[in-house]
């Protein structure tokens, strides 16, 4: 699915500096907690930084690239994965909710995720902007009427 839409630059720049704050809060609680065992906390950070590094520079930039959404008439379909590409289509009339949310950082930046559920499960799209979630929400939700 090459023709869909794509999460904006501002999704990935938040997932990396999520990673990156988890990373350091981890290794200073690790550091502080394994300081009888020398040995044993060098090893455990040094695998905790090069978990960082692999999910901060090769996981997380390939997740944003692989994640595409497209909304058409009748469906919405969505496209992500890493190592496996997998795509859901959900049709229109088989939404059965959405869930639009945001937290403290993500309101900061302007951003909203989606949850859009189904009879067969749910698909979740995160950090969305703004406008892009409510054009979702209004689409897939007949109850809703777009605010004039």
């Amino acid at each position: 699915m090459k023709d869909g839409q794509s999460l904006p630059r501002k999704a990935f720049l938040l997932w990396e500096a999520f990673a990156l704050l988890l990373t350091g809060i981890l290794e200073v609680l690790l550091y502080f907690l394994l300081e009888r065992w020398f040995f044993l906390r060098l090893w455990t950070l040094w695998l905790l930084g090069l978990a960082a590094v692999i999910t901060v520079f090769w996981y997380l930039p390939l997740r944003y690239l692989n994640t595409e959404y497209r909304l058409e008439s009748h469906s919405f379909w969505v496209s992500k994965g890493v190592c496996w590409q997998k795509t859901v289509c959900i049709p229109r009339n088989r939404v059965s909710f959405i869930n639009t949310f945001s937290d403290p950082v993500s309101r900061f930046f302007k951003l909203r995720s989606i949850r859009i559920s189904a009879a067969g499960g749910s698909v979740w799209l995160f950090f969305l902007s703004d406008s892009e979630a409510r054009r979702i929400l209004y689409a897939l939700s007949p109850s809703f009427e777009e605010p004039s």
